[in-house]
């Protein structure tokens, strides 16, 4: 399991997940790598790729490249408060 979290001004950013499963052959997974699920050009998408503290430190990247759409992605939800409420 990946989990990243970046820290700004009071603010928290929190990725995690699986990874990705490279195709559809059972367990073909990538563990340090998150997909991230984007609208718009289908054969690129924004990656989160890196290595665990004890293998590499610090040797993380966020990157925008070509990947095919078999590949499965990560959801990024935001919770916020609602606006009003029906009753």
């Amino acid at each position: 399991m990946a989990l990243y979290e970046f820290r700004h001004g009071g603010a928290a950013w929190v990725l995690c997940g699986l990874g990705h499963q490279w195709d559809t052959t059972p367990g073909n997974i990538s563990g340090m790598m998150l997909l991230l699920a984007t609208w718009g050009n289908g054969s690129k998408t924004w990656i989160m790729e890196g290595y665990s503290q004890q293998a590499r430190p610090g040797q993380n990247w966020i990157k925008y490249v070509a990947n095919n759409t078999t590949k499965t992605r990560t959801l990024r939800c935001v919770k916020t408060p609602v606006e009003y409420e029906y009753e």
